[in-house]
């Protein structure tokens, strides 16, 4: 979690994020393209922190 005085990369915040999302959610709905992140952080790695703490996924296709 995010304090006032933590020095994150954007990345790491918005792993961070991520990360508080899915800890406080039932089910997590991501619209996603399948690829692995392109940065720390990224959807790829929120949904695989989801899977890995039994969070139910739904993942809806991104298509380009």
């Amino acid at each position: 979690h995010l304090t006032d005085d933590s020095q994150y990369t954007r990345n790491e915040a918005y792993l961070a994020v991520g990360k508080y999302l899915v800890d406080e959610c039932d089910i997590l709905v991501a619209v996603w393209d399948g690829k692995s992140a392109q940065g720390k952080g990224g959807t790829g790695d929120v949904v695989e922190y989801a899977k890995e703490s039994g969070k139910e996924v739904v993942i809806i296709k991104a298509i380009r």
